[in-house]
Order: C-alpha cells, then structure tokens, then sequence
C-alpha cells in the first residue's frame, strides 16, 4: 500500500510540473510574439503634453499615448462648425487610458456623460513625415480631430441620449504636423449606454503611417484568420457528428469552435464582424456574451465530468443556470447584461475548474492518452488569462491568436485520434469475424461431409430392412421405417444444399451434366410471357422443331 501510494504522489508531482512546463512555453510564446512585433513604448506625457522632437518615427517603432491628458468634463472644445472654443472652466488632467467617472462628476461619479480630451504632441518639424493614430476603444461614442479638422469619428456624439448614437468601433486616421512640428489631438467622447465606464479606456497609439498601417493589418490578418481557423473545426465536428456515430461530444466540440469564432470576430480588438456589418450596441452586448456561456457550458460537455460524484449533483444546478442565462440575457439592455458579468465569470470559472479536475483525473491514470487534451486545457485558459490582464490594463497589441489555434488543434488532434482507433478496432474486429465466419464455413462443410456417409448407411440400412422383412412387420413398425426414410431423404438434400452453397462461395459450384429436352422449356416460358405479349399486341412463337437434338 505504501508503494501504490508513493507512486501516486510521484505521478501527481511530475503531471504539476509537466503542467507548469506548457504554462510556461506558452508564456514564453506569446512575450517572443509581442517582441517581435516591438512592444509599442510609452510617451512621456505629462500635463497634456509630450515633448517627441528627439524620437525617431522612421524606424517603424509605435508609442502608446498613455499619461496625464487635458479632459473638459460636459464641454466640446470643438463645436459642430468645427471651430475652435474656449473651455468655461479649468482643465482637468486624466489619465489616459482609464475611465472618467470620478473626472466627469467630482460630487457623484457616473460613466455616463460627454466631455473632451485634448492633447499636443511636438514633433520634430524638419520632417515631413505621415503620421497615424490608432484608437482602439472609446467608450462608446467619439470624434477626433487634428489641429481643428475632423478626421473620423465612430457613432455620434451629443449632449443628451436622444441625439446620441453609440458605436464603440476602433478607427485610424493619418495627418501632418504643423510647421511647428504640434500635433494637437482631441478626442470628444459620449457615453449613455456602458455602465462600466467612459472615455478613452484602452491605449491610443501613435507613429509613422506606415508602421500603424502594418501593425493594423497584421492584427486584423491574425483574427481573421483565427476565425477561419475555428470555424473550420466547427464545421468539420460537425459533419463528423452528421455522418458517423452521433458522438455528442463532436456536436458540443462544434458548439465550442463555434462560440469561439463569434467571440473573436465581435470583441477582439479590431471587432472583424462590426467592420462588416453593424448589428447595434444591444445585439453586440446580447450575443458576445450568450456565447461566452454557452461556450463554457459546450467546454463542459466535451469531458467526462459526469464520473465527478460531488459534481453529478450540482450539475443538473449549473445546466438550469447556464442555460437560463444564456436565455435571459436575449432580452436585456447593455447595462443589465453589465450587471450580469460576475455571473458569467461564475460559470466559466466553474466550468475551467471542473473541467481541469476531470482532465487532471484522466492524466493521472493515463497521462500518455490525454497529453493533447490537457495540453489543449491549458493553452485555451492561458488565453483567457491573458484576455484579461490586458482588458484590465488597457493595452492594445497585435492580436495573438496562436493559444487558441493551439487548443483547438489539439482538440481535433484528439477527436481524429480517437476516430482511427476506433476505426482501427472495427477493422480488427471485421477480420476477426471474417475469420470466425471462414471457420463456420469450413466446419459446415465439413459437417456436411461428415454426416453424409452414416446418412447414408442409414437410409440404406432402413430401406434393407424395410423391404426384406416388411412381411414380418407389423403396420406400425412399417410407418415408422418410411418416416425414418422420408426423413433422411430431406436431410440428404440438405445436406447436398449446404455442399452446394460452399462450393458456391469458393467459386467452384458442382454442375451435373444430363440431357434434357429444351421444348418444354420453352413451352413453359412462352405460356408465362403470353399475358404480357397480349397487353403490348406482341405474338410469340415457339420455332424450335420436335426432333431439335437433346
């Protein structure tokens, strides 16, 4: 017992750390990703201000515009004629990205509102160079302008709900400095619907055209491609559950990619689906987050979390609950689907923990056959983790799509495997029934054989003794010999029919060759055809001659 339970401990202690190992890769991954792609630094900004005349915009580097910005709480420095005002009172300064709930109402903090950022930039006014600006997030509706234009905007500001429109969209746009090398950046913002918070609340980047062009479009190719990338493993599960034994975990793997895929293209960072086609801030809020629980719920089902015995109790619990939230949140607004969020959290957090448990279980009796599944776990909640330290701390990179595309690989690495051996079984089990049916065979014929002979003696002996002593016989014992004859004539011929079905199946059939008379043949068919020939006026006659050779 204490070796059993040495082996255990060892076993457990070397999955924890063959467990911190991937965690560990898969960190490593994803920092050489954000290196190689020159983690945008940080500007100096300091009282609406940042001195950039000595940075080198021309080797491709970005900066994130993060520091202390002016901000005009209930003011636009920039009115609908696009001139230029003159704020009522003082500036504020905020820190940017962040929300400004306490920066818009001191006495009662609120998300909701309108206001004005403002910040100047001095560049080196020798070169001539493009610049663009990248704003990712402005909560949730904003206009920016450069050096007094309107460049672009997402949704339309205003003063009151009514003639607000909310489109929390990121947007780019490129401009020149002055012939003073200022860039003077203002970003009017409007926020009636999130009641999270308002304002700027994720990195604004700024740098060479070029370089924000090329970083824009690598981060949109990542999720676009992504999005192909889950919707292929969807589509593929599926067809697999369609087409082959109705496996339910297929179906609830499909249900996952699927989530997935909706989940990227609606709230990753370039919100791919939006660009396409705007669906509204209410639909946006109903379905991203239907799909993160119904995600969590299919996460679920793709393990074997039933085998948990605490767990088969609550489950019944949790299925009324996720798929009750998931119903309800069809019908709300933004900011009671907002409310909402811990419950969510909630039920990912139940599912990733159930189903690392489960997963736990299985590697630890076979760590060999569910390597890709645990990986698979892991790579998909290092995802997550990662989703939410850079949601919270308001940075903005290049998309990194790779733990995911990991996750589901390894998942469809697991299905495919367990689809061969399974294939592989049924084929073994196909010749080992193919050889079972050969010995059946071979021992029928065999049989046949072997019974015919004593059959024979049989009927020959009973018909012996039938006609040399049927005078001696009484009535009763005659019936009887002819029943055993009778008898032993239909198991000849079935004898002789089983002989005849072998040497059918070996490609050898017995022809016994006799003569016979081909007119009654004819004759009979001709009579069977006669009905038919009469329907269609067709006549048929019977040509061959009485003396045709037999």
């Amino acid at each position: 017992m204490e070796t059993h339970s040495s082996k255990y401990q060892m076993k457990k202690s070397y999955i924890i750390l063959l467990l911190v190992s991937i965690l560990v890769v898969l960190t490593g991954l994803r920092i050489l990703w954000m290196e190689s792609f020159h983690v945008p630094k940080q500007a100096s900004i300091y009282n609406g201000q940042s001195d950039l005349r000595n940075w080198n915009a021309e080797d491709g580097s970005i900066l994130l515009l993060d520091g202390e910005w002016e901000f005009y709480p209930s003011q636009w420095l920039i009115d609908g004629s696009r001139q230029q005002l003159l704020g009522d009172n003082a500036p504020r300064h905020i820190q940017v990205p962040g929300g400004w709930s306490e920066a818009l109402h001191a006495d009662k903090p609120s998300p909701y509102g309108y206001g004005s950022y403002r910040l100047r930039l001095y560049v080196d006014p020798a070169k001539h160079l493009n610049y663009s600006i990248r704003v990712p997030s402005v909560r949730t509706a904003s206009e920016l302008y450069v050096n007094g234009r309107l460049l672009t905007k997402s949704g339309q500001v205003a003063t009151t709900k009514d003639e607000y429109i909310s489109k929390d969209l990121p947007y780019s746009t490129t401009f020149t400095a002055d012939d003073n090398g200022v860039i003077e950046l203002v970003i009017q913002a409007a926020n009636y619907v999130d009641s999270r918070s308002g304002g700027i609340v994720r990195s604004v980047k700024f740098g060479s055209k070029e370089a924000i062009a090329k970083e824009t479009k690598a981060s949109t190719f990542m999720q676009f491609l992504a999005a192909i990338i889950f919707i292929m493993h969807a589509v593929y599960a599926l067809i697999l559950y369609l087409l082959g034994n109705k496996e339910k975990k297929l179906l609830y793997f499909s249900l996952l990619a699927l989530c997935v895929t909706i989940m990227s293209v609606f709230s990753t960072d370039e919100k791919l689906f939006h660009q396409l086609y705007y669906i509204g801030v209410n639909w946006d809020f109903r379905v991203a987050n239907i799909a993160f629980v119904i995600a969590a719920y299919a996460l679920l089902q793709c393990t074997n979390h039933r085998e948990l015995p605490y767990w088969r109790r609550m489950y019944p619990v949790y299925k009324v609950m996720n798929l009750g939230t998931a119903g309800i949140t069809l019908f709300l607004d933004p900011t009671q689907v907002i409310m909402l969020f811990p419950v969510y959290y909630l039920l990912l957090g139940t599912a990733g923990v159930i189903t690392l448990i489960t997963m736990f279980k299985k590697v630890i009796k076979d760590l060999k056959s569910n390597l890709l599944l645990l990986f698979s776990f892991l790579a998909m909640m290092n995802h997550c983790l990662w989703s939410l330290i850079l949601l919270d701390s308001g940075l903005s990179l290049v998309y990194y799509p790779f733990d995911m595309i990991i996750a589901m690989g390894c998942l469809a690495s697991e299905w495919f495997k367990g689809y061969f051996i399974m294939h592989a079984n049924t084929k073994e089990l196909a010749a080992t029934l193919q050889r079972m049916n050969d010995h059946k065979d071979q021992f029928l014929a065999n049989t046949s054989h072997e019974f015919k002979n004593p059959l024979h003696s049989i009927l020959n002996m009973s018909q012996s003794v039938l006609q040399r002593e049927q005078h001696l016989l009484q009535e009763r014992s005659i019936k009887e010999l002819e029943t055993v004859l009778s008898v032993g004539r239909r198991l000849t011929w079935i004898l002789n029919d089983l002989i005849d079905v072998m040497s059918l199946q070996e490609g050898n059939p017995r022809l016994q060759k006799k003569v016979i008379f081909i007119q009654p043949i004819v004759t009979g068919v001709m009579d069977m055809l006669q009905f038919n020939a009469e329907v269609k006026s067709v006549q048929i006659a019977n040509q061959i001659s009485e003396d045709f050779p037999q």
